[in-house]
């Protein structure tokens, strides 16, 4: 019986690659945010709670490995990477990937 020895090295590969792939595509997105998104940053809050003031934003939430910040001066998320964050990402809406329109049909109000 023949095999290809390589075949799993090859999954494994795409399995390490794809997810840091995706990681890079969001972190890359978020530079070409307009102001007043909020942003996660991920790593260590105490640090991160430091770089989102040294770059002027104001904090949200702080998580176990996550803080929300918000700024509505243009270039933050480049301010904040120059501030030492080690990776910032664009946080998730609560309503996942529902539109506002729909939203606003099942509301309440």
């Amino acid at each position: 019986m023949i095999t290809d020895r390589r075949q799993p090295a090859v999954w494994a590969g795409i399995a390490i690659l794809l997810p840091a792939a995706w990681v890079a595509v969001l972190g890359l997105l978020t530079l070409a945010l307009e102001p007043g998104r909020q942003l996660v940053l991920i790593g260590d809050p105490r640090s991160n709670m430091d770089i989102a003031i040294k770059a002027g934003g104001s904090l949200v939430d702080v998580g176990a490995h996550t803080v929300t910040v918000v700024s509505h001066k243009p270039g933050f998320v480049a301010a904040l990477y120059r501030a030492g964050a080690p990776l910032v990402l664009l946080r998730p809406s609560p309503a996942g990937c529902l539109s506002p329109t729909l939203l606003k049909r099942f509301s309440k109000d």
